[in-house]
């Protein structure tokens, strides 16, 4: 496969940039005059597969979505697949054209990166999520548009990968030099951390610990010092110097190949005004947008 520049790549996404190609879907019966001709478009991966050890998603730079129909807005209202966390990786694999991809073993930044271009395939780039100033609580509506939202791909010079096409990056903490193989989080880690937080909040009810730092970071190493066991993780993980652990969340942040959701956001309050970056929201809205009939 031949190497692409990035504004190579940027032409291609045809979601992000506002372009959509039409692509007339495989039928299973005759033509009618009701078929429809249901948009499709190429899209970006993020990790540019390099994470990937198997086909179809090893090395694999663009999957192909279709549009949303009435079926997967069934899907976004299934209150199963809403209760047990599974909603949006039921949505991206209902859209894939490639039905052999295991979507919850897909890295969240790159299910990020289908979760938002099947919205602005479905329903438009503008998203209207309503954000609550940080400084004086003012509700307020912030458009935004989807396709300006650029693309961070995965950038092997800035983080170590332990092996080609694997899962694993290496790191020594700051403070108490131990070695750290972590991961990119993945659609089943995802899934895995809400459930055990649901179950945690069901048994515990208000004494359940919000523990959220230090149990990702327990789902993202792999092994410290090269020990592999979870127990001893787990438990590291909730003593890590506070430095070790900002270095190790910076590092992974930083370098995690995803879709930037970071926006300029200036109060509309007059007697505030107030300006912040802040992470785009992605609630119910997202898939549900105010102007729909």
């Amino acid at each position: 496969m031949s190497e692409e520049t990035t504004d190579e790549r940027e032409t291609r996404n045809s979601v992000f940039s506002g372009q959509q190609q039409h692509s007339q879907l495989p039928q299973s019966r005759p033509p009618s005059e009701l078929d429809i001709d249901l948009p499709a478009a190429g899209i970006p991966l993020p990790s540019l597969g390099k994470i990937y050890d198997k086909e179809p998603l090893k090395d694999c730079q663009e999957l192909e979505i279709k549009a949303m129909t009435a079926q997967e807005e069934d899907i976004l209202l299934n209150r199963n697949f809403i209760r047990n966390g599974t909603v949006i990786s039921k949505l991206i694999k209902s859209c894939l054209l490639d039905k052999r991809i295991d979507v919850d073993e897909m890295l969240s930044g790159d299910r990020n990166a289908l979760m938002i271009a099947i919205r602005a395939l479905g329903y438009g780039t503008e998203y209207v999520p309503t954000i609550s100033c940080p400084k004086c609580d003012t509700s307020q509506d912030f458009p935004i548009s989807l396709d300006g939202l650029p693309i961070k791909e995965l950038d092997l010079e800035k983080v170590k990968q332990v092996e080609m096409n694997t899962n694993q990056f290496s790191f020594t903490l700051p403070m108490t030099k131990k070695t750290v193989v972590f991961k990119f989080l993945t659609g089943k880690d995802e899934e895995r951390i809400l459930k055990d937080e649901e179950a945690s909040k069901k048994k515990l009810g208000a004494a359940a610990k919000d523990a959220k730092i230090s149990t990702r970071l327990a789902n993202a190493i792999l092994s410290i010092n090269g020990i592999e066991d979870k127990t001893l993780i787990s438990r590291f993980c909730q003593n890590m110097p506070a430095r070790d652990s900002l270095a190790l969340r910076h590092h992974i942040d930083n370098n995690e190949p995803s879709v930037d959701m970071s926006h300029q956001f200036t109060c509309q309050n007059s007697d505030c005004g107030h300006q912040e970056v802040i992470a785009i929201p992605l609630g119910i809205e997202f898939f549900w947008p105010k102007s729909r009939v």
